[in-house]
């Protein structure tokens, strides 16, 4: 590939070929993924192709609320866990003590570290803060290499003529991705609790399904074929909100539900597997705390890659070093700043520790009986 600003080595084409085709294609050739590290690294490199007039950032994703950053924070961050993450793939687990989000936050703070290097390099504070550091609520402003949508989200963009051919969908790198793992239920108030059954029963049946599925509203959240008709069939005729280009035609069509399984696919024995918040106690009191620090860590992580960059390295360079990559090689005063860095991350984290169990075990005798940071630090969070 070649720019008026850039030429590509070898190996940098050869890195954003095997990113595309990993994400894009419907049965990928590379069984074991691609990291955040690589994908981010290729999505930087084709944003350079472009003129700096342009405004093309490397990333950027659709904010319907706070929460959509907080997925791919834990998206990236579970990712960079590796062997040690205590997330499950399987769903209806429940609460899981092992993946408390101040516990996390002390036992896999190296990558939580990682995750900020790798975020602080391609996320630019304003896309995603105010003026008070705290995360807003926006569209897509769809001037980005690569967006993270949700199916809601995605299907906006469909209604756009001017977007279709300039979009394509794909799966996500990393080796998690967030699901939603909400119900519906009856109270125990309720006065007809068959009446409450009736209800759920009509807002889940097939009919309704589909017509959310086409409208571009959400996912089925049942199976949708007919018992006279089989999977691969009845999926091959359903047609989802999302536009892609036919490679036969080059026109635009309809992408069916069969081709987005293909690109959602997930299993214990693949790379990518399903993330349920559900797994972290009590996260439901102590969210709307974690989606306020992951605010902060935006700013200090772009403060610590302008001073990286400033004795000559990037964040993905700080990140292979702090990977243990045999090739990246820092100087002394390189090792020095990168150092300073990670203590700061490692201050902000025991700050946001004590934040998340105060909120979390808030009215509980057991709150401050854990193996966690001394109330000495809760008196810096306000």
């Amino acid at each position: 590939m070649e720019s008026s600003k850039e030429q590509l080595a070898a190996p940098a084409d050869k890195l954003i070929g095997r990113v595309w085709h990993y994400c894009t294609d419907i049965l990928p050739t590379a069984a074991a993924g691609v990291s955040w590290r690589e994908f981010f690294e290729a999505s930087q490199r084709v944003a350079r192709l472009n003129s700096p007039e342009s405004g093309l950032m490397t990333f950027d994703m659709d904010a319907l609320s706070p929460q959509t950053f907080a997925c791919v924070v834990l998206e990236v961050w579970a990712s960079e866990m590796t062997r040690d993450c205590p997330f499950k793939h399987e769903r209806g687990m429940g609460e899981l003590p092992e993946c408390d989000l101040g516990k996390l936050v002390t036992t896999q703070q190296a990558a939580f570290f990682r995750t900020w290097l790798l975020l602080g390099e391609v996320l630019r504070p304003t896309q995603i803060l105010d003026a008070r550091e705290r995360l807003i609520t926006r569209p897509a402003p769809n001037r980005a290499v690569v967006e993270r949508h949700w199916y809601s989200t995605a299907s906006q963009i469909a209604k756009e003529p001017e977007m279709t051919r300039d979009v394509v969908p794909g799966r996500l790198p990393g080796g998690w991705t967030t699901r939603g793992d909400w119900f519906l239920t009856i109270g125990p108030e309720s006065r007809s609790r068959r009446l409450g059954e009736r209800a759920i029963d009509l807002l889940c049946r097939r009919r309704d399904n589909v017509s959310r599925l086409d409208l571009g509203i959400g996912l089925p959240v049942r199976d949708l074929r007919p018992t006279e008709a089989s999977d691969d069939e009845f999926n091959k005729t359903l047609e989802t909100a999302l536009e892609i280009i036919d490679c036969k035609t080059a026109l635009p069509c309809r992408m069916t539900y069969e081709q987005l399984l293909c690109l959602t696919k997930v299993s214990k024995t693949m790379s990518l597997r399903y993330l349920w918040r559900s797994q972290i106690p009590r996260y439901y009191r102590c969210d709307r705390v974690f989606e306020h620090w992951i605010g902060r860590f935006v700013a200090s992580a772009a403060a610590w890659n302008r001073q990286l960059k400033g004795v000559g390295i990037n964040g993905f360079v700080a990140y292979d070093s702090k990977s243990g990559c045999v090739s990246s090689v820092l100087t002394e005063q390189q090792s020095v700043e990168l150092a300073k860095a990670e203590e700061t991350c490692k201050e902000m984290c025991r700050a946001m520790c004590c934040h998340l169990i105060k909120f979390a075990y808030s009215g509980r005798k057991d709150a401050l009986k854990t193996s966690t940071p001394d109330e000495e630090c809760e008196a810096n969070l306000i």
